[in-house]
């Protein structure tokens, strides 16, 4: 039993220590057409994610780290975003999603922490509901907003990111 509040406690700090980085990754130029960012083909513009997992039903329904904390923009009040808006809202989902993709291997030591089947069940807990769902969001979110951003591109031949699929 003591091995599993040790395990909780790690995922719980991992947890906590996961805004900080994210917030220092924020201060990088992430480039949303380039890996790991970039759309593959099968992912049809984000409709991978509906039709396989049915993510619009379910996405706005996960804890939302913008609600609780102020200083990152919260999709929500986005109504009719601007070019600039929408650019800081494409960083903050690359941001997002590879704060997640991290947090999944650094989540390995729980297995040996525990040194059971427990830690391999925690460890695969904490990666398909505690991680992977959440990049998925990201990814799902990015597309779409990046195809509202190419819509100001018309207006805008200096357009911040340009489709070089």
């Amino acid at each position: 039993m003591l091995k599993l509040l040790y395990s909780l406690i790690y995922l719980s700090l991992l947890g906590i220590l996961a805004f900080p980085f994210g917030r220092m990754l924020a201060g990088i130029k992430w480039n949303p057409d380039r890996f790991p960012f970039k759309e593959y083909s099968w992912e049809d513009g984000g409709r991978f994610y509906d039709r396989c997992f049915k993510i619009r039903k379910w996405k706005d329904k996960v804890p939302d780290v913008s609600k609780w904390v102020s200083g990152i923009v919260p999709k929500k009040t986005l109504k009719r975003p601007s070019a600039a808006e929408l650019d800081v809202m494409i960083q903050e989902t690359c941001v997002a999603e590879l704060t997640h993709l991290i947090l999944c291997p650094v989540s390995i030591p729980v297995i040996f922490i525990m040194n059971n089947i427990g830690g391999i069940i925690l460890f695969i807990i904490d990666v398909v509901l505690g991680n992977i769902p959440f990049a998925m969001i990201q990814r799902y979110n990015r597309f779409r907003y990046l195809k509202a951003r190419r819509r100001f591109e018309g207006s805008n031949s200096k357009c911040q990111y340009r489709d070089r699929s």
